[in-house]
């Protein structure tokens, strides 16, 4: 779990846009088709 945490922070400070908002994105996009 902290180790999930400390990813997350580091990867919020690298991208501002987390990976996972824009899998959730492509996600969404491919059920609707």
């Amino acid at each position: 779990m902290l180790t999930e945490q400390r990813i997350s922070e580091e990867s919020m400070k690298v991208i501002p846009v987390p990976p996972f908002t824009a899998l959730n994105h492509t996600s969404i996009l491919c059920l609707e088709r």
